[in-house]
């Protein structure tokens, strides 16, 4: 009783007065459509819930446009919905190893800053053009051993850069990442990439 749990949506739309960092109270777990979309946090969002439901859902352009530099994950699942965090200013985006993780269609496309993705195992979606015109991705890490069936989306990372990197845990099964990236992708996204041992 009196535990924040979710926040409404447009409940702080275009709040400038918002800077800094953002840290969630640890008992919410549902931020509504453009909640915060337009804020001016410029700092770091830090997500720490707990529990046994330590879910957070972050729902359509929840914080669209809102120029976080960092993201912390500290939670057992997150959802983030239709572009959730579209146009934000991370230069790295970091799931937990056992964060059981939805990034669904648009999630951080425009993501002009970002350089880096580390996936969780636990990664259970990912929808089209969930990181649509990031340019500057160059490094790309996957934790689970092949592609899933449940990655469903289609141009995830178009269009990318020439030249970056990816890690998996095996390099025996390249042959299976390549024909997942070129079904979902297409030929020329990946141009140059290379695969690593993670």
């Amino acid at each position: 009783q009196g535990k924040l749990q979710i926040i409404h949506p447009k409940a702080f739309y275009n709040a400038k007065a918002l800077k800094g960092d953002f840290v969630p109270p640890k008992t919410l777990h549902y931020i509504e459509q453009e909640a915060f979309a337009e804020a001016g946090y410029d700092g770091k969002l830090i997500v720490k819930q707990t529990g046994e439901d330590a879910l957070l859902c972050c729902r359509a352009r929840s914080f669209y446009n809102v120029k976080f530099k960092q993201f912390q994950i500290g939670c057992k699942e997150i959802m983030q919905q239709e572009e959730a965090f579209a146009g934000n200013d991370l230069f790295e985006l970091v799931y937990p190893e056992n964060t059981k993780t939805q990034i669904e269609t648009s999630a951080f496309s425009n993501s002009a800053s970002l350089t880096y993705i580390s996936f969780s195992e636990q990664l259970s979606k990912l929808e089209n053009s969930a990181f649509a015109n990031c340019p500057k991705i160059n490094t790309i890490k996957f934790a689970s051993a092949t592609p899933s069936a449940d990655w469903t989306g289609q141009h995830i990372f178009q269009p990318t850069i020439t030249n970056g990197s990816i890690y998996i845990p095996d390099l025996s099964k390249e042959p299976e990442w390549r024909t997942w990236l070129k079904q979902e992708e297409g030929n020329e996204t990946f141009n140059g990439w290379k695969f690593r041992q993670l």
